[in-house]
């Protein structure tokens, strides 16, 4: 039953992957994302449409904090 469950969810994750991709293409200032260990194509496109525009940062460090 638990196997049915996660492959159940696993579909759903696949789906919304999907739509999330075909909606969505990185900007040039994010295209390295991806090639950061850890950082795969769902989460440069969040780091991306959450930044915004990343020039409105200072520094570095204001971006981090």
């Amino acid at each position: 039953m638990n196997w049915t469950v996660i492959n159940c969810l696993q579909e759903q994750i696949d789906l919304l992957e999907r739509t999330v991709k075909s909606r969505f293409k990185l900007k040039p200032d994010y295209t390295q994302l991806p090639k950061v260990d850890g950082i795969g194509p769902i989460l440069a496109i969040t780091i991306m449409v959450e930044t915004s525009d990343i020039g409105r940062f200072a520094t570095v460090g204001r971006y981090v904090s």
